[in-house]
């Protein structure tokens, strides 16, 4: 009888036993599982804190692009109602080979700047002047261009060299007139610091 009890003693020690072992496999498993999930909520938080920073980066360089077009706009609407007047007239001195530019508007030109360009048979004439203190109304400044004065000697060297060749010849022929088409480009600022431009071509004889 007394061994009978021990073997049911056994028995019982080793189901419980059994029975731990199961609890805490599952236990474990479940501790797993719980850490895994743990793990995976971490990572789609993390996802979602740097997908919120990207969020904010994008609308603040949207913030940032809105008020940049805002102010070009701005700047737009101001340059074209801006009521500042420059008007500029061309005229050619012959003797001292000169561009004379006048200032006919209401206002002065700022910063302003003028090239001189023509085409010669030979070679190109450009000259370039400047005023950064501004040109103010009703005033002249000049542009010197000694490539004129210079094409024009040409020119004149050229057609008496044509005129002595007529006399020994049958044919006459009248040498053309000396005339050189200047294109001037005016730039300047107003006021409120937006550029103006102004193309005008003047004769030179």
């Amino acid at each position: 009888m007394t061994n009978f009890l021990a073997w049911i003693g056994i028995a019982v020690a080793f189901l419980v036993g059994a029975i731990g072992w199961i609890f805490a496999g599952v236990a474990n498993s479940r501790a797993k599982a719980a850490n895994t999930a743990a793990g995976e909520s971490n990572r789609i938080a993390k996802e979602a804190v740097e997908k919120a920073d990207q969020a904010n980066l994008i609308a603040k360089d949207a913030n940032q692009l809105s008020e940049d077009a805002n102010a070009l706009v701005g700047r737009s609407v101001a340059a074209q109602t801006e009521d500042w007047h420059v008007d500029w007239r061309a005229e050619w001195n012959e003797a001292g080979s000169l561009v004379i530019l006048k200032n006919r508007g209401r206002d002065a030109a700022l910063d302003a700047s003028a090239t001189v360009s023509a085409k010669l048979p030979d070679k190109r004439v450009y000259a370039v002047e400047k005023w950064p203190d501004g040109v103010l109304p009703n005033t002249d400044v000049t542009l010197m261009v000694t490539d004129v004065l210079d094409a024009r000697t040409r020119h004149e060297i050229r057609s008496a060299e044509i005129m002595d060749a007529n006399h020994g010849s049958s044919v006459f022929v009248v040498p053309g007139s000396f005339l050189l088409v200047l294109k001037i480009s005016v730039r300047w600022r107003t006021g409120e610091g937006f550029p103006r431009d102004q193309e005008i071509e003047l004769h030179a004889t």
